[in-house]
């Protein structure tokens, strides 16, 4: 093992910084980020998946631009979510679920997918629009909505599945009586939810809340 070390510190002496020499460890310790840590035979074994992400984000061993550290396990509950209106007219709010900054997919911000909630009053019609490279999910958790999608209409009920292709010009509208509830997948999200963010947070009301829980 002592010769497996020296090996290991004369390839990678070159690339140490000179104030932090590689440490070897003595028995009962193991090696985390360059120094020896008491009570670790195991120098991974040892560690909890944080840990493990955390150090080998921050090791000499392993530069940032080339390490992914694995997704964490979340969950949000309903009066967790923030909705948020892209202007103080819009009569619908959308809750992120998840984006690029939560960290849940290992790609870059631009390719990286975002999954929201979309709640939209009796009546409210979303403007004609396009995701450039980008395909759209939705999945209708209560109500009924009518999409527009090129020249083609969809009404879409309670448990349905649409998919709107990526550069498709499309809009979509609740014709009511009730709240419609969306379930929406963007597989690129290009920026969309940091847009949202820099819209005008709307609480979910009581009965939002309600139709979340008994879904």
């Amino acid at each position: 093992l002592s010769t497996l070390w020296a090996g290991l510190h004369e390839q990678l002496q070159p690339h140490l910084h000179p104030a932090q020499p590689l440490h070897l460890p003595r028995k009962g310790q193991g090696l985390i980020g360059g120094h020896a840590i008491e009570g670790h035979d195991d120098p991974i074994g040892g560690m909890s998946g944080k840990q493990r992400c955390q150090d080998s984000c921050k090791s000499s061993l392993h530069p940032e631009p080339t390490v992914a550290c694995p997704m964490l396990p979340r969950i949000i509950h309903p009066d967790q979510l923030q909705g948020y209106r892209f202007s103080e007219q819009d009569h619908c709010f959308l809750a992120l679920l998840s984006s690029p900054a939560d960290g849940d997919d290992d790609r870059g911000s631009e390719e990286a997918v975002s999954l929201f909630l979309e709640i939209h009053d009796p009546c409210d019609r979303v403007p004609l629009h396009t995701h450039h490279h980008s395909a759209e999910f939705y999945f209708v958790l209560r109500g009924t909505v009518i999409f527009h999608i090129e020249e083609r209409s969809i009404t879409a009920n309670t448990g349905d599945f649409v998919v709107v292709p990526a550069d498709a010009i499309h809009d979509f509208e609740n014709p009511g009586p009730e709240r419609l509830y969306l379930l929406t997948v963007l597989n690129r999200d290009e920026g969309f939810s940091e847009t949202l963010r820099r819209g005008v947070p709307t609480a979910l009301e009581p009965k939002d809340l309600e139709v979340l829980r008994n879904l």
